[in-house]
C-alpha cells in the first residue's frame, strides 16, 4: 500500500506474518536474533561513532513506522543510533522494525512485554551510548534537518540541556491542521509554567543531553498518558535548561487510538504528577504558587467525577475533600454539599461534556447490578 509522500520519496508498506526469529534472509547479516533483538553485524561500529541516540516506543505501528523510521534515517545528521522498542504489540510492528534493522545497521530492534511509552523509552536509552537522545514517537515524521539543527544548538550552547522545535499537526490523510508548542517565555520558572500552562513541547520535538536525562532517573514506569509531561516537569524542577527552536518543525500525526485521547488515564496521571510535585514544594519548605494551588484542585475534582461517573462514589468523595486542601471551588458549604452527593456534577462546573460511563456504571454514577 501506498503512502502520501510528506518529506521526500513515496513509500511503500509491506506487512507480512509475524514469524520471529525466522524468515529474514541471511543469517550472516544478523548479529543477533535472540532474546526479542534484532540488529545488524556492523551494528556495534555505528553505535561507537554515534552522536544522537534515537529512540522510538512502538506499540501496534505496523501503519506507521515505516514512514517513520524513513524520515529517521533520512536526517543529514548520519552518527545515528537508532533503536525501535516493540512495547508488546500485537500486531506486525516487530516484523517491520527487524526489518529495517537487517538493512540499516544504524537500526537495532528489540521487544518487550506491554508497559507502557515511559519504560520503553528508558530501556531504549538503556542500550545507547550517545551524548544526546531524542525520543521519537512511532507515528510522527521528522523533518530531514531535525537532528543536525539541534544538534548543532546543543554544541554551541553549552548551558542549555533541552532543545525542542515546534510540531505541525496532520492526519491520517496527510492534511495539516494547526501548529503545536510554544516558546516558553522567561517570566516564571519553567516548572511552574508546565505545571499550569500544559507542555509547550512533545517527546518528538526535543533533542537532550543524556546527562539531563539521567539526572531525574528517565521516565516513570507505569504512566501511560502524561508520563511525558511528568519527565519534562521533573526535569525543570532539577535545574535542566530548555530551549524554543522554531524551525524546523516536526510532523505530529493525529488519529483517534492516541494515548492522549484516554481521559481517564490523562487525570489519573495528572492527579499522581500533582501529588509529588506538592511533596517538592512542602519538603523544600517553599509556598505553592496560586495557579499550581488551583491547577491541582481543578485537576482532583475531574479525577473524583470520572471515579463517581464509573460508580466508585465513596473514592469519589475522598478525592473532593482532598481537592478543598488546594482551594478553589466548593468556597461555601452550599456548594460543597451537591458536590459530595453526586461528584460528576464538577464535569458542568467546568462546562465539559462527560464522557460515557465505564461498563458496568449508569449514568448517574452507581454500579450496575449483575444479572443472578
Amino acid at each position: 500500500m501506498e503512502t502520501r509522500a510528506r518529506l521526500g520519496k513515496p513509500l511503500t508498506l509491506v506487512t507480512e506474518p509475524s514469524r520471529w526469529p525466522f524468515g529474514y534472509g541471511e543469517p550472516s547479516l544478523i548479529l543477533g536474533v535472540r532474546e526479542g533483538a534484532v540488529m545488524h553485524r556492523e551494528h556495534a561500529a555505528f553505535v561507537d561513532a554515534a552522536r544522537i541516540a534515537v529512540v522510538i516506543p512502538a506499540f501496534r505501528a505496523a501503519d506507521t513506522l515505516p514512514e517513520c523510521l524513513d524520515s529517521v534515517l533520512a536526517q543529514t545528521e548520519p552518527r545515528l543510533e537508532v533503536v525501535v522498542v516493540d512495547d508488546g504489540s500485537t500486531d506486525d510492528t516487530f516484523v517491520i522494525a527487524a526489518r529495517m534493522a537487517r538493512t540499516d545497521p544504524r537500526v537495532r530492534t528489540v521487544r518487550q512485554q506491554n508497559r507502557g511509552p515511559g519504560a520503553a523509552r528508558n530501556h531504549g536509552a538503556s542500550l545507547t551510548t550517545a551524548p544526546y537522545i531524542a525520543f521519537f514517537d512511532a507515528d510522527d515524521l521528522m523533518p530531514p534537518d531535525k537532528l543536525a539543527t539541534q544538534a548543532r544548538f546543543l554544541d554551541d550552547h553549552p548551558g542549555i540541556d533541552v532543545t525542542y522545535s515546534a510540531m505541525e499537526e496532520f492526519d491520517e490523510e496527510g492534511d495539516r491542521r494547526r501548529t503545536l508548542g510554544r516558546r516558553v517565555e522567561p517570566k516564571a520558572p519553567l516548572h511552574e509554567t508546565l505545571l499550569t500552562g500544559g507542555m509547550p513541547c512533545l517527546p518528538s520535538a526535543t533533542l537532550q543531553r543524556r546527562s539531563a536525562y539521567e539526572t531525574v532517573g528517565g521516565f516513570r514506569s507505569g504512566w501511560r498518558v502524561t508520563e511525558d509531561w511528568d519527565y519534562y516537569l521533573r526535569m525543570a524542577v532539577s535545574g535542566s535548561r530548555f530551549a524554543h527552536l522554531p524551525d524546523p518543525a516536526v510532523l505530529y500525526r493525529r488519529h483517534e487510538e492516541q494515548r492522549s485521547s484516554d481521559v481517564r488515564g490523562y487525570f489519573a496521571d495528572c492527579q499522581r504528577m500533582m501529588e509529588s510535585i506538592h511533596r517538592v514544594y512542602r519538603e523544600s519548605r517553599r509556598p505553592v504558587p496560586e495557579q499550581v494551588r488551583l491547577r491541582a484542585h481543578w485537576i482532583t475534582l475531574m479525577q473524583a467525577a470520572l471515579l463517581d461517573l464509573d460508580g466508585q462514589r465513596p473514592r469519589a468523595r475522598r478525592l473532593v475533600l482532598r481537592s478543598l486542601l488546594f482551594g478553589g471551588r466548593p468556597g461555601n458549604l452550599c456548594e460543597l454539599l451537591p458536590l459530595l452527593r453526586r461528584p460528576a456534577v464538577a464535569f458542568h462546573w467546568a462546562g465539559l461534556e462527560p464522557p460515557e460511563p465505564r461498563s458496568g456504571a449508569t449514568r448517574d454514577g452507581q454500579r450496575r447490578a449483575t444479572p443472578a
